[in-house]
């Protein structure tokens, strides 16, 4: 949902609450006039640089979460930087609002540390996981797979692949993530987080060929972070 200009605060939370009934995942995105024909194309619209007392209200609204985000206003015919900004928040919106079909299947007992490591390794690569504790469910996926659960953590993927308590390398084997190329290669990166990902773009540009090596997940540390957008990685 839109709103194209800020209505009284008490009638967009109205609007806000009615939205959500119908679907939880609704995003409220504050359309802010750039400020005129003549005002330049920035991603903080004029209007909100030169009066503080229109400004101000904004950040407050989506720390309040009366709004989830603004954008300018579109700029003349084609303003394919409000159009980038739509598709991005449809893209954010379609992610969250879908229901995740896991890809893999991970039994163990419900305090198992060796669980909830995997689980952070799958979460952080964005494979959607379900995680089964001891019950009646786990025990039906342990006879399917061909297991007794005299091995913990046992996964099983969504090709019925199953693994009793695999190495986070025969965790990435499993999908397809261990290929190494057969042949010399003119860079080789180590850790894949902001710096490596960054590093790796800038010599792809110059034509060399680059590896390209990360532990855990793509992102490093920083992609367990949910406040950074438009990152290399996220």
């Amino acid at each position: 949902m839109v709103l194209v200009r800020p209505p009284p605060a008490d009638t967009t939370c109205l609007f806000r609450e009615r939205a959500l009934s119908f679907n939880p995942a609704a995003k409220c995105v504050l359309i802010v006039p750039r400020g005129g024909p003549s005002a330049p194309s920035l991603r903080v619209p004029a209007l909100l640089l030169q009066d503080q007392s229109v400004a101000q209200p904004v950040p407050r609204a989506m720390t309040l979460g009366v709004v989830d985000t603004y954008l300018a206003s579109p700029h003349g015919g084609r303003d394919e930087g409000f159009h980038l900004a739509v598709s991005e928040l449809l893209e954010e919106w379609a992610r969250d609002s879908a229901a995740d079909q896991p890809a893999v299947q991970i039994i163990d007992q419900q305090h198992s540390a060796r669980a909830h490591e995997l689980r952070d390794v799958l979460t952080r690569n964005g494979i959607p996981i379900e995680f089964s504790a001891e019950s009646d469910r786990a025990r039906v996926l342990l006879e399917e797979s061909g297991h007794t659960g005299s091995k913990l953590p046992v996964v099983i993927t969504y090709t019925g692949r199953a693994l009793a308590d695999p190495t986070n390398d025969e965790l990435a084997a499993a999908f397809g993530l261990t290929t190494l190329p057969a042949r010399m290669v003119d860079v080789a990166i180590v850790g894949a987080g902001p710096a490596g990902l960054s590093a790796a773009v800038y010599t792809s540009s110059e034509g060399l060929s680059t590896l390209l090596l990360e532990r855990e997940a793509i992102g490093g540390q920083a992609g367990s972070s949910s406040l950074i957008r438009n990152y290399l990685g996220f």
